[in-house]
């Protein structure tokens, strides 16, 4: 509760500017080589997992007061968080048999990278509520929402396999995956029988223009 008389403007601002950096990098490298009657085999398996969570809220509030000014009366809140991450996992194996006789060479290999990104959960308000603002000049209430998310996961994987005398076997395998969610509520608003007059013009207004890359 707050009684405010003011000879020019009245400004309340609030804003969030959460941030994550992440890297999350998975490699591997498997080499094997044989010769006779010997087998061969190499195995390679590469991962990489990254989880970025932003949560909260930002809010510009007039509540239970009594504002009175010669100029204009603003509230501003804005939530400009951002999520920046990358996640890659890459493997490799090589397997050789190589002579005379009977050798097998096998190469397996597994690439694999999940990445989880949310902000989420929050809101972004600005508010006039169960109070009186009488100013000369304008009132106005802007909540605005620019959060971002920029990702990129990557996966890869290579495998060779070779045989002198028979048999010769490659397999590899690679999956990449991006789940990337911005939740948020976005208002402006006067509530419980607020009452307000301004001479000049009163403006709400409630943008979201989140991205994810």
């Amino acid at each position: 509760d707050a009684s405010v008389t003011a000879d020019g403007d009245v400004h309340l601002s609030a804003i969030s500017e959460g941030e994550i950096f992440a890297l999350a990098i998975g490699g591997a490298l498997a080499g094997a080589k044989g010769a006779g009657t010997g087998s061969s085999a190499a195995l390679a398996g590469a991962g990489a997992v990254t989880y970025n969570t932003i949560r909260g809220g930002v809010e510009s509030r007039i509540r239970r007061s009594q504002v009175t000014t010669t100029g204009d009366v603003s509230l501003i809140a804005s939530d400009t968080s951002t999520i920046t991450a990358d996640a890659g996992g890459v493997a490799f194996s090589v397997a050789i048999t190589s002579g005379s006789g009977s050798g097998s060479g096998t190469g397996v290999s597994i690439g694999a990278a999940v990445a989880f990104n949310r902000i989420r959960d929050g809101y972004v308000r600005a508010v006039i509520d169960d109070s009186q603002v009488d100013a000369d000049g304008g009132i106005s209430l802007s909540a605005t929402s620019i959060a971002d998310i920029d990702a990129l996961t990557l996966a890869g994987a290579g495998a060779v396999g070779g045989s002198g005398g028979g048999g010769g076997y490659a397999v590899s395998g690679a999956g990449a995956y991006s789940q990337n969610i911005i939740v948020n509520t976005v208002a402006a608003y006067v509530v419980n029988s607020a009452e307000f007059q301004a001479h000049g013009d009163i403006v709400l207004t409630a943008s979201d223009t989140s991205t994810i890359d």
